[in-house]
């Protein structure tokens, strides 16, 4: 199984996932409820473990730029682009612009998750 066909399935799944099937009309609570857990636990670990995240992601970053450098690896910026959803070309203005107009649209999971996020990082 090549990585573009499971990339896909992925897609495939996180697009026909449905809270409403499972939970009826209380999906949005449902939703707003796990976000704000969700982001709760994110923030008590990232204050519990941030010296060791941080130090494994610098060290993450150093490895994958020196082998880029080296020519040991090649990473291929337009595809991960794709990937990720946006258009080869994006600048970083054109993904802020993206996620400025998600939040607007989702003003409720952003303040729940920032929420959950802010409780969880205090608690930590």
């Amino acid at each position: 199984m090549d990585s573009k066909s499971t990339v896909d399935a992925a897609k495939n799944w996180l697009q026909s996932f449905n809270l409403e099937q499972w939970f009826g009309e209380s999906s949005d609570a449902i939703q707003v409820a796990l976000c704000f857990v969700s982001f709760f636990a994110i923030g008590f670990l990232l204050k519990k473990y941030l010296r060791f995240i941080l130090m494994c992601l610098i060290v993450s970053f150093l490895i994958i730029k020196g082998l880029e450098h080296y020519a040991v690896l090649d990473i291929d910026w337009e595809a991960l682009n794709t990937l990720l959803g946006f258009e080869p070309t994006s600048t970083l203005s054109t993904v802020a612009n993206k996620f400025v107009i998600w939040v607007k649209s989702n003003v409720v999971i952003t303040i729940s998750s920032t929420l959950g996020f802010l409780v969880g990082y205090k608690l930590g």
